[in-house]
């Protein structure tokens, strides 16, 4: 199922960027008690300038993340 899903996403797309930001599960809500954070401090506008740079703006970025805040600035 979840292959299909990155499957409809990514159909037809040239220049594919994977980003995936960890930051220790624990931000997930099945790992309540994990103690530790890692920076969340990702540069996206640096990646985008990369991006642009290296694919002339003809790029897709497919972003994936242990940390939901990372989602919804």
């Amino acid at each position: 199922m979840c292959k299909t899903k990155v499957n409809d996403l990514i159909e037809n797309k040239s220049n594919i960027v994977g980003i995936q930001v960890r930051c220790g599960d624990y931000y997930m809500k099945t790992n309540p008690d994990e103690t530790h954070k890692t920076n969340n401090n990702v540069d996206f506008l640096k990646i985008k300038t990369i991006c642009q740079q290296k694919f002339n703006n003809n790029y897709t970025i497919f972003f994936t993340t242990d940390n939901i805040s990372l989602l919804h600035p």
